[in-house]
């Protein structure tokens, strides 16, 4: 399904699918996670596992970065991205960053605390 927001019911065991990204591709995995109390942040790029495990090199740049909102609604951050990992804010909140460790870049981010909403990609 690519990356997707779930809960988990500690008492029960039962998961509850909350809102999930729209397919890019039917070969991506998720690469990080992150939350904040407004919303949540992942990144995908291409599987580089094969069926019994062994690693494929990563060849394509289909990885994306995604917000997903407490309301439901996805939003795609950047696409075109080898593997984006290493999501983490500024101690203030007002900025966002992740790296995207196949090509050697960080990507900073206006972030509004209130929102949960990355505004403007300042500097990557």
């Amino acid at each position: 399904m690519g990356s997707s927001v779930q809960r988990l019911s500690l008492q029960s065991g039962a998961v509850e699918l909350l809102c999930a990204a729209p397919q890019h591709s039917l070969v991506s995995v998720s690469t990080t996670v992150k939350s904040t109390p407004r919303a949540a942040l992942a990144g995908t790029m291409q599987n580089n596992f094969g069926p019994n495990g062994e690693a494929i090199a990563i060849e394509r740049k289909e990885g994306r970065s995604t917000r997903f909102d407490p309301d439901g609604a996805v939003h795609t951050i950047e696409e075109n991205l080898g593997i984006p990992n290493t999501l983490a804010w500024s101690p203030d909140h007002k900025r966002f960053y992740f790296a995207d460790s196949l090509q050697g870049q960080i990507y900073v981010y206006d972030y509004d605390v209130d929102s949960g909403a990355s505004i403007t990609n300042v500097c990557s």
